[in-house]
């Protein structure tokens, strides 16, 4: 899966290159969501 949004919110960070560890943290915050959207 992709996001668009999450990929210029990690480019706009002061970070680079960007932990891979940080982008996994966040792709593990954003699953339960996109889960629960694909429920209803």
């Amino acid at each position: 899966m992709h996001y668009r949004g999450l990929d210029r919110l990690l480019q706009d960070l002061p970070l680079e290159p960007v932990p891979e560890d940080l982008t996994k943290n966040i792709m593990a915050a954003i699953q339960p969501l996109v889960a629960e959207r694909r429920k209803k």
